[in-house]
């Protein structure tokens, strides 16, 4: 089901779904509004910076800085506190962000890995992933409908045994850790046979 950050769970409590998997980060806001299961991975939260060589939290914490985050996404409140001098202007989507960072509205994106070092390795010439710490972690989790016990006592079920048997560490490295999985995006040559 196509939508934002920010509507997600308005569309899971509209019943427009049964769940929500979508590395959605366990936060206070949200624990009003929906059921968590218990987390089955974190999630780096991290700045992507149109600047070449090396950069520091420091380096961006500072009048005239300004990084994008995405409406809805942890990354706001986590930026807003870690950089206090900086300004920190909201987009609709990612894409929306990721154009004001290549068009030079914006200094940097934070955002939930992978995609501040999707950005980097894009274009190592342009962007750098910030040095040290990320801003934080996030405990990531399905959503589900308060109420829907049966649900969420079904996913956490899962979860556990997928924990485990070492699925979700696997793909976790896969998807977050890694970039390999980029390679499938990529069109292949030659005529299909």
């Amino acid at each position: 089901m196509p939508g934002s950050l920010a509507d997600v769970i308005g569309r899971l409590n509209k019943g427009e779904c049964d769940l929500v998997a979508a590395s959605l980060a366990i936060e206070p806001d949200r624990l009003r509004q929906a059921w968590f299961t218990t987390p089955y991975s974190e999630t780096d939260v991290s700045i992507v910076a149109a600047r070449k060589g090396p950069v520091r939290i420091a380096d961006l914490d500072k009048a005239g800085v300004v990084i994008g985050a995405v409406a809805g996404a942890p990354a706001i409140l986590l930026a807003k506190s870690r950089l206090p001098a900086a300004t920190i202007e909201v987009f609709p989507d990612l894409l929306a962000a990721e154009r004001a960072l290549e068009g030079g509205a914006i200094t940097g994106l934070a955002h939930k890995a992978p995609i501040p070092r999707m950005v980097s390795v894009r274009a190592p010439d342009k962007y750098s992933l910030v040095e040290g710490e990320p801003l934080a972690r996030t405990a990531d989790a399905f959503a589900v409908r308060k109420g829907d016990a049966d649900l969420l006592n079904t996913l956490n079920g899962w979860i556990e045994a997928r924990k485990r048997d070492g699925f979700l560490d696997r793909t976790n490295s896969y998807w977050l850790s890694t970039l390999d999985w980029t390679e499938r995006l990529k069109p292949r040559t030659g005529a299909a046979k």
